[in-house]
């Protein structure tokens, strides 16, 4: 099966978006006990007993802005990615669609981040409508530089991978 740019583009959104339904709870304690600084701790228990103080509601707090994001940022950083990866190296078109992606995609990621942080009201549209992109350059580098190397080391793992188990390379066709 042949697969297209805009193909890449689907699957990479979709997956993206399931599994940020699964993720976000998680993004959520992570934001607010990054903020408050819980007193240093990242133990399981600390992590444990701030799931248990947050409501359900809390917890899915800012999901949809989350879903936009990786909705957006993985469909165009799939896309991008397989169109230029027939025309430069892995690395180049991993760090280059990650970089634009993330760029592209920084102004939901800020919503994404605000609302899990729990910042909301008037105050909140005022700060995301008077600078959308602000912090977007670092967002894209720091997007760029995770997809370039996981992009790679995901081709050079699935290639020793076929070379490994030839007669399962039916399997690594996708």
């Amino acid at each position: 099966m042949q697969s297209t740019a805009a193909t890449e583009a689907f699957w990479g959104a979709c997956g993206s978006a399931g599994a940020c339904v699964i993720s976000n709870p998680v993004d959520v304690v992570r934001t607010r006990l990054q903020l408050v600084g819980a007193a240093g701790s990242s133990s399981a228990g600390s992590l444990a007993s701030s799931f248990s103080r947050l409501s359900a509601a809390n917890l899915t707090t800012g999901l949809r802005a989350a879903i936009g994001y990786n909705v957006a940022f993985n469909g165009a950083r799939f896309f991008l990615f397989d169109t230029m990866s027939s025309h430069t190296s892995t690395p180049v078109a991993g760090f280059s669609s990650g970089f634009v992606a993330g760029y592209l995609s920084s102004p939901l990621a800020k919503i994404r981040t605000v609302q899990q942080a729990g910042s909301c009201g008037a105050s909140f549209w005022r700060m995301i409508g008077s600078k959308p992109f602000a912090g977007a350059g670092a967002w894209a580098l720091r997007n760029g530089g995770h997809t370039g190397c996981i992009f790679t080391l995901y081709n050079g793992l699935r290639q020793r991978l076929r070379e490994a188990l030839p007669a399962g390379s039916a399997a690594w066709a996708v």
